[in-house]
């Protein structure tokens, strides 16, 4: 993960284009030495906003291209040193859509629908086709943008965002981890407490 400086006010600008340029670099490394790579997205931005995703969709799509495994700094905002819970969750969106369009597009002939293209004809409906019913689900549809809202335009994303958070955090009861998973947890926890001492 790299960083770099304002060269006029010695500030960290760890998300700018120019510090990201340097993530292709490690993950090459990495890939050369037979590691997996962790690289961050987080913004330099103060608040979610469209500078925020700007700058954690170029990172996510700049972290795949490079063939990184993981990524680091989702929900950070202020130079990484900001956590919000609504950024956590505007920011699994844009991880959702960035992977989607990261794994490529299908052009087989079944994907691309070559024969139902043929079958239904230039003037044809294709929204009925057994295909189209078959395949609709495979696309990713985000959740919090271009939410259609009543008397026209879109709902506003991050509005959206913080209504989700809240829900998660009135509603969500994660599952407890069964006696199995308790147990090797706290192997883990006594051998890491064996090599400190």
């Amino acid at each position: 993960m790299t960083g770099v400086m304002h060269p006029q006010t010695g500030a960290f600008i760890g998300s700018a284009e120019m510090a990201n340029l340097g993530y292709p670099i490690g993950a090459e490394l990495a890939h050369m030495w037979g590691v997996p790579t962790l690289t961050g997205v987080g913004s330099s931005a103060d608040t979610s906003s469209w500078e925020s995703s700007l700058g954690v969709v170029s990172n996510l799509l700049l972290c795949a291209l490079c063939g990184a495994e993981t990524g680091t700094g989702f929900g950070l905002r202020e130079m990484c040193s900001l956590l919000t819970p609504e950024a956590l969750v505007l920011d699994s969106e844009i991880y959702h859509t960035a992977r989607a369009k990261a794994s490529g597009l299908d052009t087989s002939r079944e994907a691309l629908a070559l024969d139902v293209i043929k079958e239904v004809g230039p003037m044809g409906n294709f929204l009925y086709h057994k295909h189209t019913m078959d395949h609709i689900g495979a696309f990713h549809y985000p959740d919090l943008i271009l939410k259609p809202k009543e008397g026209g335009g879109y709902q506003n994303p991050i509005e959206l965002a913080l209504k989700k958070t809240n829900w998660i955090l009135e509603n969500h009861r994660p599952e407890p981890l069964s006696d199995v998973q308790q147990r090797e947890l706290k192997r883990i926890i006594h051998a890491a407490n064996q090599e400190m001492m």
